[in-house]
């Protein structure tokens, strides 16, 4: 049966059946294999309603607000939804994993190595997700001694905005690179508030969304930018953004991003 049919099997079921927790569960994480994160989240809040504090509905709901995010980092409320869902149930594997996430993004590598650490004795030795786990438990250990490591340069990139109109003093430029096969979230994003173009921009691993998630660690990069008229990180319509631009991760020229205008 198509992937499509099962979906519609299942949302007719928790229409009838609306106190069905294991079917929002299935519904939101379907949701989310189909980048359909705004409908990810609705299921997993319905799931939330069914058995408030759930500690794997929590992950699961935090899982899904980030993906809907383009911020360039994972809030403190998202982060506080980890940190109680992990604290009813010390050994969930996705909350772990995501705490790392969260901590080694705000900087604190010795943190996200505990994550991670309390993460490993759980997984299958040597299978594909506890060889991932420790690539990032390796990233955060160089980090955190800096002459390990090796710089990437970076990409620089400018953004020209000449087909733009007036723009609001509160405006936010958000220079976004992303993963091609892997769009959301984002690698990396630059904040640059009240942009004087053409703004010039150097997209490097400190840029990085995720700290396990570096920017040079992809073959190719997907750079595009977005001018926020009300300084919101999520778009909104009406924000002129610039075309995609898809280049090597060794790519030595600057990038140029152009601004439009879209339509309401």
């Amino acid at each position: 049966m198509p992937f499509d049919q099962l979906i519609t099997d299942l949302e007719q079921r928790l229409s009838e059946n609306p106190d069905d927790l294991e079917g929002w569960i299935l519904l939101g994480r379907s949701y989310k294999t189909l980048q359909r994160y705004d409908d990810a989240r609705s299921a997993l809040e319905q799931a939330s309603r069914v058995a408030p504090g759930n500690p794997l509905v929590t992950v699961e709901l935090a899982e899904a607000m980030i993906f809907m995010s383009d911020s360039a980092d994972i809030g403190g409320e998202i982060r506080g939804m980890l940190e109680e869902a992990v604290a009813v149930d010390p050994e969930l594997q996705k909350g772990l994993w995501l705490l790392g996430i969260a901590a080694a993004q705000a900087g604190d590598d010795a943190a996200a190595i505990g994550y991670w650490q309390r993460l490993m004795p759980q997984l299958e030795p040597g299978s594909g997700v506890a060889q991932s786990v420790q690539q990032q438990l390796d990233l955060a250990r160089s980090r955190l001694d800096p002459e390990s490591a090796t710089a990437w340069p970076g990409i620089e990139t400018t953004v020209s905005a000449e087909e733009v109109g007036a723009i609001p003093a509160d405006a936010v430029l958000f220079v976004i690179a992303r993963d091609p096969a892997s769009p959301r979230p984002p690698l990396g994003a630059r904040r640059v508030p009240n942009p004087q173009f053409p703004v010039t921009v150097t997209m490097t691993d400190a840029d990085a969304m995720m700290g396990q998630r570096p920017l040079s660690g992809v073959a190719e990069i997907e750079l595009l930018a977005r001018l926020s008229l009300t300084g919101d990180p999520i778009a909104s319509p009406g924000d002129p953004q610039s075309p995609v631009q898809r280049v090597s991760i060794d790519h030595s020229e600057n990038v140029r991003l152009k601004l439009a205008s879209t339509p309401e």
